[in-house]
């Protein structure tokens, strides 16, 4: 994969991975009531995690390719790649938050109530 690409791929990874989380655990619920399958969502909310925290991981690495730190005002690629980073970054740290949040209330009130 083009290296080019990876700031382009994590900014939308995180959000794509929180919004399918979000729908197969709203489609597998009543086969988990009906079947007492109550692991199912754990996988999906791991799945989703591990993918924003795949994510995330490799944008950081773009994002210390291109200096790190603040970003600074000038209009070449390494400062696109710099920006792009660290918005992708925030971007699926508020995602892998959001992942989280939908996991905690299956922890404690479970899939059927």
């Amino acid at each position: 994969m083009k290296p080019d690409a990876w700031p382009w791929i994590a900014l939308f990874t995180g959000p794509t991975a929180f919004l399918l989380n979000l729908q197969a655990n709203f489609t597998m619920a009543p086969w988990v009531c009906a079947t007492g399958n109550y692991w199912a969502p754990h996988v999906a909310h791991l799945i989703a995690f591990s993918a924003i925290l795949w994510a995330a991981w490799h944008v950081h690495g773009v994002w210390q390719d291109a200096g790190g730190g603040p970003s600074d005002e000038s209009s070449d690629v390494r400062a696109r790649d710099h920006f792009l980073g660290l918005l992708a970054l925030m971007v699926n740290v508020f995602s892998a938050g959001l992942v989280l949040a939908q996991w905690v209330p299956d922890f404690i009130l479970g899939a059927c109530q």
